[in-house]
């Protein structure tokens, strides 16, 4: 391992991801992995659990959470500047690689990640619940190429969503008070 890194970022395709995190984190190294960090919560709790194991940072991204919309979104949100939050929306949708992974894992994770972020309550005993949900596969049946959502969220809050990466949407989002 090269003594001069200490840090890795996983940017190869969500695919490899899992083997890609698994040989940094057995190098010692830390990772910022992008996201969707596995394809499931069982392979993503091993590479969890073998960072620990190894005693190295591993911290999933998300990079959208940064943009100075999202910040002020998120600041509107928090100074109740738009009132009690009810519900939310946000559609994600791409003509891009239709076929070659799950849109739900590739553009899908923005959308439910945004939804989280805006209508969550950490402290609640409630967790998200998937009320509704359709999922259109790609021909071939091994991938998903389209998803909507309504998810319920703590305190009655509903957010919905829709992604896809075999036609385009205006890639947009909207919170309700």
């Amino acid at each position: 391992a090269d003594e001069e890194v200490d840090v890795c970022y996983i940017a190869t395709p969500m695919e490899r991801h899992f083997q890609d995190c698994m040989a940094v984190i057995q190098l010692g190294k830390a990772v910022l992995c992008e996201k969707s960090m596995a394809p499931n919560h069982i392979i993503a709790n091993e590479i969890i659990q073998s960072a620990k194991d190894a005693n190295v940072l591993f911290v999933h991204g998300v990079w959208s959470r940064f943009f100075p919309a999202m910040q002020k979104v998120k600041n509107l949100v928090d100074s109740s500047a738009i009132g009690e939050i009810k519900s939310a929306r946000a559609s994600f949708c791409q003509s891009f690689r239709a076929g070659e992974c799950s849109a739900l894992l590739e553009v899908g994770i923005y959308c439910v990640q945004f939804l989280q972020w805006v209508l969550d309550d950490p402290n609640s005993f409630m967790k998200p619940i998937i009320r509704g949900a359709f999922e259109k596969m790609c021909v071939d049946g091994l991938y998903d190429e389209y998803v909507n959502a309504t998810i319920e969220f703590p305190h009655g809050k509903v957010g919905t969503m829709e992604c896809s990466l075999g036609y385009c949407s205006e890639r947009s989002a909207a919170v309700y008070g």
